[in-house]
């Protein structure tokens, strides 16, 4: 279950991190959203 959740995480991580560099001008904004997001 533990290796699940951080599976999970690792792979939402890394999709968040491939959408900032692609949107570089939102990038303040699609922070912010993350956190109401998680």
């Amino acid at each position: 279950m533990a290796l699940n959740i951080r599976k999970i995480a690792a792979q939402r991580a890394v999709h968040y991190k491939m959408h900032i560099k692609k949107a570089d001008f939102y990038q303040i904004i699609n922070r912010n959203q993350l956190f109401y997001i998680a």
